[in-house]
């Protein structure tokens, strides 16, 4: 299951996307999911914002298990793989 994170939107808009493709994963029982946020427009200081803030995001959700940057023809540095816990979500 993939979802992408366009990287014009807001942050608390871009989080809200994220909470909810993840809790529809996790309501379908889907455990493996490929998050594309981009390569990295609207860098700061020439680093990508919404790939770090994605990640950083991750490390907060107790319902993400592991995530880990994507094989290159799966998306590379503008996407994560995300293994998700099994059983109800809690954030």
């Amino acid at each position: 299951h993939t979802r992408g994170v366009k990287g014009d939107l807001a942050a608390d808009e871009a989080r809200t996307r994220l909470d909810q493709f993840l809790q529809s994963c996790l309501a379908h029982h889907i455990r493996c999911v490929c998050v594309v946020h981009g390569k990295g427009h609207g860098y700061k200081n020439g680093t990508p914002v919404l790939k770090q803030t994605i990640r950083r995001w991750l490390t907060q959700l107790d319902c993400v298990q592991a995530y880990a940057e994507c094989r290159e023809q799966d998306g590379g540095a503008g996407a994560v793989q995300v293994l998700l816990r099994p059983g109800p979500a809690t954030n």
